[in-house]
């Protein structure tokens, strides 16, 4: 499943901003692109869940979630502690191999803060933008360290919801331009989401 709206390369200003505002929730619910002379029926909507459920705690949750009607539920989201955690945990391992078994796409949760625009400090307390990068792209990292048989792909959470800190900037945008080629140029098939968690501004 790619994501339409996906348009990384595109050189102007006003395209740079627009493509990577859109790489949405919105963006999980999109048709995949169709080839013209495919006449096959087009996908039915399915639904993505973030699904922050510790595994431990209410393994029923999971249980229904796995066992929904096959094709309904498309996408989940782990989120082991606000990303991957620093070690593998055996019982993440189990229920994101067997969503992944039940063919429902299993996104690994990263934390781009913002990158430091609200005052949101990384994990070593900083809130310079370069850092939250380099935390995200090590959480990316990790993941599939720990769990990449059964990722799908990788949901950053706190995406900022404007191009740039003023009129005329491009700064959010293009860190998260490159937060996602990051992932592609490591994991080309992954399906990569961006959550800004409120109204995306007009470019």
């Amino acid at each position: 499943m790619e994501v339409p709206c996906e348009r990384w390369k595109r050189s102007t200003r006003a395209g740079r901003c627009a493509g990577a505002l859109a790489l949405g929730l919105a963006g999980l619910y999109a048709a995949p692109v169709v080839k013209a002379a495919s006449s096959a029926p087009a996908a039915s909507q399915q639904i993505a869940i973030p699904s922050y459920i510790h595994p431990g705690a209410d393994p029923a949750a999971w249980d229904r979630l796995i066992g929904s009607e096959p094709g309904k539920v498309g996408i989940a989201v782990a989120n082991v502690m606000n990303g991957p955690d620093n070690e593998r945990k055996d019982e993440w391992a189990s229920v994101m191999k067997r969503a992944h078994d039940a063919d429902i796409k299993v996104l690994g949760y990263v934390d781009t803060g913002y990158f430091g625009g609200t005052g949101m400090h990384t994990r070593l307390g900083s809130t310079r933008p370069e850092d939250w990068l380099s935390q995200a792209q090590q959480d990316v990292n990790s993941w599939y360290e720990l769990y990449g048989d059964e990722l799908g792909g990788i949901f950053f959470d706190d995406g900022q919801n404007a191009c740039g800190p003023e009129d005329g900037s491009n700064r959010w945008a293009e860190l998260q331009a490159e937060l996602n080629e990051f992932q592609k140029r490591r994991h080309p098939d992954s399906l990569t989401v961006l959550n800004p968690g409120t109204v995306v501004r007009p470019s």
